[in-house]
């Protein structure tokens, strides 16, 4: 079971508040990666076989969705921290 917050030593909680931010930094950064992958993605869809498109949109749909997850996850961590 976690340690509740109050009882925890500041100086962890500022180091662990410093970690989610570096963290939350990073991910953003990652950002553009996601958007060039959805870019090349909708070409390569467009540009392919029905079977295949379908396969291709379902792929960039589960990338988007645990991107999503992931940025969710971020927040509500960091609402925890708060």
């Amino acid at each position: 079971m976690a340690t509740p917050l109050s009882t925890v030593d500041p100086e962890a909680i500022r180091a662990q508040i410093a970690r989610h931010k570096d963290f939350q930094r990073a991910l953003g950064a990652k950002q553009s990666v996601l958007d060039a992958v959805n870019r090349a993605g909708r070409i390569l869809r467009d540009r392919c076989s029905k079977s295949d498109a379908t396969e291709l949109q379902d792929m960039l749909t589960r990338i988007k969705n645990k991107w999503n997850n992931l940025c969710g996850k971020s927040v509500d961590r960091s609402f925890g921290l708060f």
